[in-house]
């Protein structure tokens, strides 16, 4: 090996943390990338790889530490590369591709990871401005505004609201309405309009909570706004949300 490939004379690799979001799930790790919009999740090697990448430790000292050879390391700092989650590149291609294709096939993804990553694609929501209704031949009208942050662009996501039992109600809950929006931006403001409630026209006091699942089916994981829920009064005509 030539002494320019050998890891103790190469740049010690460093991990990007510029406009980068990291959460921990487990010994594994979720990244979201504010310039792209993008989601990656690494499983626990690659996460191990890139916490151990502070620009001090070289890539051979990095495989001592995991107890891992120097080419599946130079091979997971290739995939780091490759998703935009290192600040430098000091690494060869050739040495990967000398690793073979065990090292070369090793998943960059996991399983519960690449779940976290789809949970966390839709960011979170919250309730935005002033919430109002109304009464109106009969049914009531209900119209807000809702905020997404550190969502992804550009893929329709399901928006679903609940009546729930409570004001701190968070399982549950009936639906009152849904539709479906497609982020361009991020973060991305959206309004809840919503009209002719027929199921919460009599008057009462109902709690309502936002969910918005990630695909355009109220089906698997989801983000929703904090309790307390919004509490809506109904009383005659009269309609007031706080």
């Amino acid at each position: 090996m030539n002494a320019d490939q050998t890891g103790a004379q190469r740049p010690a690799p460093l991990r990007r943390s510029d406009k980068l979001i990291v959460r921990d799930v487990g010994e594994e790790m979720v990244a979201f990338d504010l310039q792209t919009e993008r989601v990656t999740a690494l499983d626990e090697v690659a996460s191990a790889v890139w916490r151990h990448s502070d620009g001090s430790a070289t890539i051979d000292r990095i495989a001592s530490l995991l107890d891992l050879d120097e080419a599946r390391v130079e091979a997971e700092l290739e995939r780091l590369a490759d998703a935009k989650l290192l600040a430098n590149r000091a690494f060869s291609r050739r040495t990967l591709i000398g690793a073979g294709a065990v090292v070369v096939g090793t998943p960059l993804l996991s399983i519960a990871a690449a779940e976290a990553a789809w949970a966390a694609s839709a960011g979170s929501v919250t309730w935005t401005g002033s919430q109002t209704c109304q009464k109106v031949t009969g049914n009531f009208e209900f119209s807000g505004n809702a905020r997404l942050t550190n969502n992804t662009t550009g893929s329709p996501l399901l928006v679903v609201l609940y009546k729930m039992g409570s004001t701190s109600a968070t399982t549950g809950g009936t639906q009152v309405t849904s539709f479906t929006i497609t982020p361009t931006t991020a973060p991305y403001s959206f309004p809840v309009t919503v009209t002719g409630l027929s199921n919460i026209a009599t008057p009462g006091t109902y709690y309502l909570r936002l969910r918005v699942y990630n695909s355009n089916s109220a089906s698997g994981t989801f983000h929703e706004t904090p309790t307390p829920n919004l509490t809506m009064t109904a009383s005659g005509s009269s309609c007031s949300v706080s």
